[in-house]
């Protein structure tokens, strides 16, 4: 029989928090990373919740997939998922596994996750809101705007939505038929905001007097004029309830990491662990004090776009791997280590299991894109193995050298000594645009669109853009 799969997705989890100590240690993350082999270099395609789940799934890019804003914030004909692309679920269901998926879709309108390969499902769409008592409130308020909830204590002892779902997918586990192997997602909550832990976990992270980011106070020149915008939305918070909303993100985290303790001894206990394949990623990050800012928005920063992946299979060794990866990688990774078929049709992600397998060292370059979040823009990020370079179409580019400026202090995109660098890479955007057939990106071409420092002609292949494909020529 195939092996069994478990597949944990968390929200808007920070790479950093990986590395926490002391009273705020990820104890079971950690154990899970000693077992896997790290991804330690791995970006999100998108650092928005539905665009970024939907690449994960189909393993394309979203302007293949369509969803590229959330399901909730914008109309059908502004983001639309092609149901019609295969995903790795589907695979894994016609390969004969249970499927189970319970938490956070949000990848799509329907919520009929039938149709994506799942026996059994509880998502947002039916899940009911677990009850707290609130003790404490950090609320972000602008004049004539809706007050927001940003961060939140409640009383001890409360049942909370990362319990709930431990304890239904290890029900899961219990009910699955013996004669199948199984395929379980648990798609967390935590850490996404408004940020919740309970009174104990707060006055524990306050304890542990967490710092302010290197880059909290990073230099508002040379950037393009909307991340100022955004850092002045913070302005209203005291530097107290930065630090009161930074203790509480690591005590949601460290009330997550508690709970996946739950399922790995559960999985220990009944001989499950050790020939299980086992994914731990997120959709994307969180900007948590960087650059004065907090969640995710149009600022392309590392803290929104590094992410965790995990990947424990018995086939592979552990290790810490610094291969450029992104996670719409991670499907075809999935169906290559469990020795099942590949999608039905071609895909932008690759399988990750030659570099796992220490048989390639071959570097990459890898693209993500933002297409905003209720408001438009066209970002193009590009990461090279020192190097990340940011097509703004609505302003200024960047570059940064993360070998020697790993917080984005300076931005080089407006140096001259760095403009080979910069030309070198908005080709590789270009390249990347033509293999996955970008086809808004790459139909810029009328004259009030040639913002880049060199354009599509700039890629040794001639392509014709037709439609939804693209013909070599």
């Amino acid at each position: 029989m195939k092996k069994n799969l478990i597949f944990i997705l968390a929200d808007q989890f920070c790479f950093d928090l990986l590395d926490q100590v002391g009273d705020l240690q990820l104890t079971n993350l950690q154990q899970l990373r000693a077992d896997s082999v790290s991804f330690d270099r791995c970006h999100t395609v998108n650092p928005v919740c539905s665009p970024s789940r939907a690449s994960m799934l189909s393993a394309t890019y979203p302007h293949t997939h369509g969803m590229v804003d959330c399901t909730h914030t914008v109309p059908q004909y502004r983001a639309d998922y092609d149901a019609s692309l295969d995903t790795f679920t589907r695979v894994l269901k016609n390969s004969g596994y249970h499927m189970g998926y319970f938490g956070k879709w949000h990848i799509e309108r329907t919520y009929h996750l039938e149709d994506y390969g799942f026996d059994e499902y509880e998502t947002e769409d039916t899940l009911v809101q677990q009850s707290r008592t609130v003790t404490k409130r950090i609320t972000v308020n602008h004049e004539t705007y809706e007050p927001l909830t940003l961060a939140a204590v409640y009383e001890k002892g409360a049942v909370t939505e990362e319990e709930y779902l431990m304890n239904r997918g290890i029900s899961f586990i219990e009910q699955a038929p013996k004669d199948q192997p199984f395929g379980l997602f648990l798609s967390m909550y935590a850490p996404h905001d408004p940020y919740l832990c309970d009174e104990e976990m707060f006055a524990t992270a306050l304890a542990a007097k967490l710092p302010l980011p290197l880059n909290f106070n990073s230099p508002k020149e040379g950037r393009p004029n909307v991340y100022k915008r955004l850092r002045e939305i913070w302005d209203v918070l005291s530097t107290e309830e930065i630090q009161e909303v930074i203790a509480i993100y690591h005590g949601f985290a460290k009330i997550l990491d508690n709970q996946l303790g739950v399922l790995m001894t559960y999985l220990k206990e009944k001989g499950l662990y050790d020939d299980c394949t086992i994914v731990f990623t997120t959709d994307h990050g969180d900007a948590m004090g960087a650059h004065g800012c907090f969640n995710k928005s149009v600022m392309p920063i590392e803290e929104s776009y590094h992410i965790p992946l995990l990947v424990k299979d018995s086939q592979l060794t552990p290790s810490r791997n610094q291969t450029l990866v992104q996670n719409m990688d991670i499907g075809p990774t999935v169906l290559d280590l469990l020795d099942l078929p590949s999608y039905s049709a071609p895909v932008d992600g690759v399988s990750l299991v030659p570099w796992a397998k220490g048989e390639t060292d071959q570097p990459r370059s890898i693209m993500a894109e933002f297409h905003g979040l209720r408001y438009f823009y066209t970002q193009r990020i590009v990461w090279s193995e020192q190097y990340k370079y940011v097509f703004n179409a609505f302003d200024c580019d960047e570059l940064y050298d993360l070998d020697a400026d790993p917080y984005e202090l300076k931005n080089l995109g407006q140096d001259p000594a760095y403009t080979p660098v910069v030309k070198q890479l908005c080709s590789k955007m270009w390249e990347l645009a033509e293999k996955s057939n970008d086809f808004t990106l790459l139909q810029a071409q009328y004259f009030t669109h040639r913002f880049a420092p060199v354009g599509p002609k700039c890629v040794s292949t001639s392509a014709t853009v037709t439609g939804k494909f693209i013909k070599t020529v």
